[in-house]
C-alpha cells in the first residue's frame, strides 16, 4: 500500500555483497514491464557493498547508491539472497568483480524483450549488450552459479522463482526527511555514468569496433591494427574529465579526508561520528585494494605496450589510491579520538 508523502528505503545495514534486488515503481515503464512479465517486480539489481549496487537500464551498465533509491511502498522492494551463502563466498566475490567490469556498456531493449521468446531455451544472446535481469544472471553464471533457467535471457521475476535464493527480511524502512534531502540531492554517480557513455561512444567511433567497456576497448587496443589509435583513446578519455572525477569527492565530502572535519561537526553525535569512521575504515580499505590492483594492471600493461592510454590510467589508480589513504587516516584519526577520550571502548 502506497501512503501520501511517506518514502521508504533498503536498509544497506542488513545487506551482504552479492544480494540480488528487485524493485518496482508506479511509472508507466515499470508498470508496462511488471504487466508484460507477469511479474511485481520490474528492474534487478546486484548489491556489491556498503548500499553500492550494479544494475543495466536506458543509459547501460553503472553503479548506483541505494541511499539514492526512494521507494513509494514497504512492498515496492525485495531483497533475495543465496542461500547457506556462507559456501557461496567466493563465487560471490567473482561475481561482484565481473559485474563491475561491464560498466559502460549499452543497455538493448530488444534483446530484454527476446526474453519471453527464449527464457526457457539454451538460446545464447545475439547482442552484446546487456539488461538488468541478464546482467545480474550472466555475473552469476559467470562464477559458475546459475541462478536462472536462462542466464542471457531472463525475468525479474525468474529470480523471485529461483530455488537458489530466499528473500531477506526487515529490509525497508521509512525514509528521513535527512534521507529524502540526501536522495534528491545531485549525485557525483550520474555525471561519472556520463563520462563513461561518452568515453564509449567516442571510442566506438574511432576504433571501428563496438567496444562495451574499459576490458573491450584494451582488447582492441591489444590488436596491431588498432594500436596506432591509442593516443588518440587517451586523449577522449583526458577530455572527458574521467582523470579528475575522484577530486570531486574529496572537494564535496572533505570530512571523508580530513578526520579533524568530522571530529568537529556539530550536528550529528558522537555515537554517530564513530560509527561513521568505523564504515569509513571498512570502505577506504576495500578502495585501496581495489584501486592498488588497478595500478599494477595498468602499469604493467604501461611496461608491455608504452602506451599514453596505460600511462595516464596508471597515474590515475595511483592518486586514488593516494586519496583513499588519507580516507583510511582520517578515519582512523577519529576512531584514536574517541577511545582516547574515553567516549567509546
Amino acid at each position: 500500500m502506497i501512503t501520501p508523502n511517506v518514502k521508504y528505503l533498503i536498509n544497506i545495514d542488513v545487506l551482504n555483497p552479492g544480494d540480488v534486488i528487485l524493485t518496482s515503481s508506479s511509472t508507466g515503464i515499470s508498470k508496462s514491464i511488471r504487466l508484460a512479465t507477469n511479474s511485481e517486480f520490474s528492474h534487478v539489481m546486484l548489491h556489491v557493498d556498503n548500499g553500492m549496487c550494479m544494475h543495466a537500464d536506458s543509459d547501460g551498465v553503472h553503479s548506483f547508491n541505494l541511499q539514492r533509491l526512494l521507494l513509494d511502498s514497504n512492498n515496492s522492494a525485495i531483497v533475495l539472497r543465496l542461500k547457506e551463502s556462507e559456501k557461496f563466498k567466493e563465487a560471490i566475490t567473482y561475481a561482484c568483480n565481473i559485474i563491475q567490469g561491464e560498466t559502460g556498456k549499452s543497455y538493448s531493449k530488444r534483446e530484454a524483450i527476446l526474453s519471453k521468446v527464449f527464457k526457457e531455451s539454451n538460446e545464447r544472446k545475439r547482442e552484446n549488450r546487456q539488461f538488468c535481469s541478464r546482467l545480474i544472471a550472466q555475473a552469476y553464471d559467470a562464477s559458475n552459479v546459475q541462478i536462472v533457467a536462462n542466464p542471457d535471457y531472463c525475468y525479474p521475476s525468474d529470480f523471485l522463482n529461483s530455488s537458489l535464493l530466499e528473500p531477506v527480511n526487515d529490509c525497508i524502512e521509512i525514509a528521513s526527511d535527512d534521507d529524502i534531502e540526501f536522495a534528491n540531492s545531485d549525485s557525483p554517480l550520474d555525471l561519472q555514468k556520463r563520462i563513461t557513455n561518452e568515453i564509449m561512444s567516442s571510442a566506438r567511433k574511432l576504433l571501428g569496433v563496438d567496444v562495451q567497456s574499459f576490458d573491450e576497448i584494451e582488447n582492441a587496443l591489444n590488436e596491431k591494427d588498432k594500436a596506432k589509435f591509442e593516443g588518440k583513446v587517451a586523449d577522449i578519455v583526458k577530455a572527458s574529465g574521467y582523470l579528475e572525477f575522484g577530486e570531486i569527492d574529496v572537494k564535496k565530502n572533505a570530512w571523508r579526508y580530513n578526520g579533524t572535519i568530522l571530529m568537529a561537526a556539530a550536528n550529528i553525535d558522537d555515537l554517530e561520528k564513530l560509527n561513521t569512521a568505523k564504515r569509513e575504515l571498512i570502505l577506504a580499505e576495500k578502495d585501496i585494494k581495489k584501486f592498488s590492483n588497478l595500478f599494477d594492471k595498468y602499469s604493467n600493461r604501461y611496461i608491455t605496450h608504452g602506451f599514453i592510454y596505460d600511462k595516464q590510467l596508471t597515474e590515475l589508480w595511483h592518486k586514488m589510491t593516494t586519496i583513499h589513504l588519507a580516507r583510511k587516516k582520517a578515519a582512523e584519526y577519529v576512531i584514536e579520538k574517541m577511545i582516547k577520550n574515553n567516549k567509546f571502548y
